[in-house]
């Protein structure tokens, strides 16, 4: 039913944290798995999805070489064994109702395509004169509903069909994080092929991860 994807790059200590939720919260009442796609890590990562794997048989790990965080998301999708892919970014914690919700939204099949909602969470004290609304992408929709077309749902909590990514090819890789390079963009550009190509993009606030 469902492919957890994780795709990430040389934060072995952040990306342990996150796997840490993942565990907590991990669906027993829906089949899915969870694919890591180390982006080409030199710190400890690859060791420490090693020893990961051996604990929990739901998640495997995929190498992708080849730097970028787009080709490592396409990666992602084409090694995942079920039809509904959930991004998350590897600097996320997990809010522990997020995959029930998830599992609400595929049984619905409303939307193939669904923007989740990220709060902050901070690996030190927060300053007192910083907001959390700085860092959040919490809008004014109390439940499950279309995007207007000027919005755009966050790639670090998204979840789409896999048909979806293979009839647009998935994400281009000259968009995107790339290494220590920045990058940006990858998430709008393939909502805007999806939307022209007469598909819907959808945003529920009950989706919901805290991002660091």
């Amino acid at each position: 039913m469902l492919s957890i994807i994780i795709c990430t790059y040389n934060r072995n200590d952040i990306l342990k944290i996150c796997l840490e939720t993942i565990v907590k919260y991990f669906p027993t009442n829906f089949t899915a798995e969870m694919i890591v796609v180390n982006n080409n890590s030199t710190d400890s990562t690859a060791q420490t999805l090693t020893d990961f794997v051996k604990i929990y048989s739901w998640c495997k790990v995929v190498n992708e070489p080849k730097q970028g965080l787009s080709q490592a998301r396409n990666t992602g999708f084409q090694s995942a064994s079920h039809s509904w892919i959930l991004y998350l970014d590897d600097d996320a914690k997990i809010d522990q109702n997020l995959f029930n919700r998830v599992h609400e939204n595929i049984k619905l099949q409303t939307y193939q395509c669904i923007g989740g909602m990220y709060l902050p969470w901070y690996m030190n004290e927060k300053p007192k004169w910083f907001r959390d609304k700085w860092v959040s992408n919490k809008l004014a929709y109390d439940k499950l509903q279309l995007l207007q077309k000027n919005k755009f749902a966050s790639g670090g909590v998204f979840l789409v069909h896999k048909n979806l990514l293979e009839k647009h090819k998935g994400f281009r890789t000259t968009y995107g994080m790339r290494g220590k390079q920045l990058g940006y963009g990858e998430e709008t550009d393939l909502q805007r092929r999806i939307r022209k190509a007469g598909k819907k993009v959808a945003y529920d606030p009950e989706m919901v991860i805290y991002h660091l």
